[in-house]
Parts: structure tokens; C-alpha cells; sequence
């Protein structure tokens, strides 16, 4: 197969290479102390929702959707008599989409985001026959509430700056003058456009990302699989990002519907501290967050990986929260830095409320007990190896929980109240009027109807 400017720009891709181009690392904070407590712990989260760090689990998904833009790119765009082909007579022969699904708030569009930085976003190359034509891998679109397909194939079209496209045409394209894009108003017109768009830009993959804005009506289920149908019209391989809740509802169509949507599935989960490359890359991306606050926050990440995965079930999005409402917290003290002990005070708080009731679920499905949760619940059927690894960390979690509940329970009251003076949680250690073992207690006065009345007429003030 002759090698051609299509295929070259999949060449190379090492995984130094991949991680180079998708790291992204904000500036740290600096002065974050000079902001009001509020407007500080929100420009805190915002940095840090910029990070992205590759991961062994990011570095699979990146893999697989790089694999299928790779065979398509191959196998369209062979040669120049094959490119030319297709540019002016496309037949599509829709793929199966790859969907690619995880928990909410695990980094899908964080991923994807970073996915877009792989390549130039438009290049120039020659595809011979005078033809001087732009280059794209990716069109990314994020899909707002209320969009529909015909919304999506104009975002497209003008992000192609439709260029005449005709045979030994020259394109030139000035930066400072582009052309118009032309307003499509039928699908059926717009689609035919898109596809000769599509092969002349070269474009490898389709990603359509936040899926989930798709499903805010009645007719939800039949919008969304209509309009991810159509988008495998175009040609390149469909990617679309996807929250659980919405596959269950995709299952729920026909076989023709699931064949061509959820036959290709990519999974993007949160890792699990039993494997050690997951360990590593969780503790390297909580180590990267302390960095970027600016001394914000202040905790080990190799002592409170642990437990800071448990407030969150690893998931980003609830662990940046779980950062922004733990440094407000530690300003409204007069600090200017939130440690360990302000995380687990946000956790038990309740703006953390709702996290910490899916983290709760998460945690109760991963050790097998039944739940309505659809939106929690992994849709497909996860690997044996998987299941075991992530059934396996959660119960030796839940055995150690109540191996410490049952050796607080068996202390002593003298010991109790050591173990909470040494910064320990023991329950009835404050407030429960016990005496220590050993002491002797004073009887109570035995109840009389004097006093009874003396009672009450103190209590309603008329008496002392």
C-alpha cells in the first residue's frame, strides 16, 4: 500500500510521543490568597479542571479510537485515484460508532479535549492533481441542549469553510479573507455536502462529545438514536461520548439500532489502587493538583491516595469538588491552605451531599448489591478480570471498615476518649454524660410530685 500524507500523520505516535502532545498543565496558582474565600475556591477548581495527565487507562482509549481512524484513513484515502474518487463521488458505507462510555465526571471530555492536541488542527497538503487541500484528523463538536443532527452537520460545514471543490481547481485559502460557508437548511443537502467536506479535509474520526444534552425530552431515545445514526453518514468513524443512563436507554432500541451504536463500546473507568500502574497514575495526578494550587492544598499523595479515592470512587469531577468546598472551608477559618482535615469535613458536609451518596451507591454495587441506579451502573458486561480486581478492593475496604468499627466498639471508655484526643472518630466518645469505668456515680433523687412542680415552674420562668 503506497504510503500517503493521509496515513504519515499516524506514524510515529509512541506513547512518549501521545503523552507530549495531550499533557496539558496549567501555570500554578499564584496570589490565590488576595480573592475573596468564594471567588477563590472557584478559580482553585477551575485551574484544576485544565489538568490532564495521560493515564495507562486514557492511553488504551487513545489507542483504540487512533486504531480506527488509522484503518479508515487507509483504507479511503489509498492512493490519489481513491482520494479523488471519493472527493467527487463519496459512497458511504457507514461504520459502527464507538461509544465510548464511564461514569460521570471520570474525564471523557477531558480525553477527548486532549485528543484534539494529537495533530495540527488544520494543515495544507498536496493531493496532487494541483490540488492544494486542508488536512484535519478530528472534528470534535460538543453538543449543547436542544441540539439536533441538522445543527450539528451546519457546525461541520462551516467549520470546512466550504472551498470549490472542483477537478484541477487550485484551492488557495487566505487566513485573513475566508470564504463564507454556505447555509444549508435541508439534511439531506447538508449530508451530501458534509461528505464530499469530509473527504476533502481528510477528516479520520467524528467525535460528538456531552451526548447526554441530546436526552432532555419525551422523544429522547428516538432523537438521539436518529441523529448518531446520521452522523455515521458522513463517512469517518463516529466517536460519541456517552454516561451510562443514556446507554441503557440506547439498549432499549431494536438490534439494527444497538448493532451499528453500542457494538463498538470503549470503556473509560476510574482506576483502582490494587493495580499498581493505576496507583501511580492516581497518586501522579493528585500530586499534580497540589502543584498547580500554589500551596492551596497541602495533604500526601502517597498517604491520602487512599482515602481521597474513597471520597470520590477515584472520579475527577467529585474529587475537584470535594478540593473546592474543602479550601473554602479552610478560608472561612482564616487559612489559606486546606489539608486532610478540611477534606474530610467537606466530605461529610452537605454541599458534598449528593457525591457522597453516589460514591456510597458506586461503592455498595461494586460489592454485588442490587440498586435502581441506572446512571451508576455499568451498561455492558465488564471483563471477569476487571470485576474480580475492583469486587476484590472494595470488600478488603469494607472488612477493614468493620474490623475498625467493632476494635472501636471494643475499647474501653478511657480508650475511646485516647483514640479521639489522637484525632480518631469513635462514636459516643463526646457528649454521652458516661463516666470512666471505676467511678463512682451519684444516685439520682428519686421523682416526686414536688418535684415535678418545682420543675415546671422553673421551666416556664416563674421561679428562678
Amino acid at each position: 500500500m503506497a504510503v500517503t500524507p493521509w496515513a504519515t500523520r499516524f506514524m510515529g505516535l509512541s506513547d512518549e510521543v501521545i503523552e507530549a502532545r495531550t499533557r496539558l498543565t496549567p501555570s500554578p496558582l499564584l496570589n490565590l490568597d488576595a480573592y475573596p474565600a468564594y471567588e477563590a475556591a472557584n478559580l482553585l477548581w477551575n485551574t484544576l479542571r485544565e489538568i490532564f495527565i495521560l493515564t495507562p487507562r486514557t492511553l488504551n482509549v487513545i489507542r483504540q479510537i487512533i486504531a480506527e481512524a488509522s484503518a479508515f484513513s487507509d483504507q479511503v484515502y489509498s492512493d490519489e485515484k481513491a482520494f479523488k474518487r471519493q472527493l467527487y463521488n463519496p459512497v458511504v458505507d457507514p461504520l459502527p460508532a464507538i461509544c465510548l462510555t464511564g461514569p460521570a465526571g471520570v474525564g471523557k471530555s477531558t480525553l477527548l479535549k486532549a485528543m484534539s492536541r494529537l495533530f495540527d488542527e488544520t494543515g495544507y497538503i498536496d493531493a496532487g492533481g494541483g490540488h492544494n487541500l486542508p488536512m484535519r484528523t478530528f472534528f470534535y463538536y460538543k453538543v449543547y441542549r436542544g441540539c439536533r443532527d441538522n445543527q450539528i452537520l451546519q457546525a461541520f460545514i462551516e467549520s470546512c469553510l466550504v472551498l470549490p471543490i472542483k477537478e484541477g481547481d487550485v484551492v488557495e485559502d487566505d487566513p485573513k479573507e475566508p470564504p463564507q460557508p454556505e447555509t444549508v437548511k435541508s439534511v439531506t443537502r447538508a449530508l451530501a455536502l458534509a461528505q464530499r467536506l469530509a473527504a476533502r479535509d481528510g477528516i479520520a474520526a467524528v467525535i460528538l462529545d456531552e451526548l447526554q444534552f441530546l436526552t432532555q425530552s419525551t422523544v429522547a431515545n428516538t432523537a438521539v438514536t436518529a441523529t448518531l445514526l446520521g452522523m455515521t453518514y458522513l463517512g469517518p468513524p463516529l466517536v460519541f461520548a456517552s454516561n451510562y443512563d443514556m446507554v441503557h436507554r440506547l439498549k432499549q432500541r431494536g438490534q439494527q439500532d444497538r448493532d451499528r451504536l453500542l457494538s463498538r463500546h470503549v470503556p473509560l473507568l476510574p482506576e483502582m489502587l490494587a493495580v499498581p500502574e493505576d496507583f501511580q497514575a492516581w497518586k501522579a495526578y493528585l500530586a499534580e493538583c497540589i502543584a498547580i494550587s500554589g500551596g492551596a492544598l497541602a495533604f500526601d499523595p502517597e498517604n491520602d491516595a487512599q482515602p481521597l479515592h474513597c471520597y470520590t470512587f477515584g472520579l475527577r469531577r467529585k474529587l475537584l469538588d470535594l478540593f473546592r468546598i474543602a479550601y473554602r472551608h479552610a478560608r472561612l477559618q482564616s487559612r489559606y491552605t486546606a489539608t486532610m482535615h478540611d477534606i474530610e469535613w467537606a466530605y461529610c458536609s452537605g454541599e458534598y451531599c449528593e457525591h457522597r451518596v453516589d460514591v456510597e451507591e458506586l461503592i455498595s454495587i461494586q460489592l454485588g448489591r442490587p440498586s435502581s441506579r441506572k446512571d451508576l451502573i455499568f451498561p455492558f458486561e465488564m471483563d471477569a478480570e476487571e470485576t474480580q480486581i475492583r469486587t476484590e478492593e472494595q470488600k478488603a475496604r469494607h472488612i477493614e471498615k468493620i474490623t475498625d468499627q467493632a476494635t472501636a466498639a471494643a475499647l474501653t471508655p478511657a480508650e475511646k476518649r485516647t483514640y479521639a484526643a489522637a484525632g480518631g472518630t469513635v462514636k459516643g466518645t463526646e457528649g454521652n454524660g458516661r463516666k470512666p469505668s471505676g467511678e463512682k456515680r451519684k444516685k439520682a433523687p428519686p421523682v416526686t410530685l414536688e418535684a415535678l412542680l418545682e420543675g415546671g415552674r422553673k421551666y416556664y420562668g416563674h421561679e428562678g
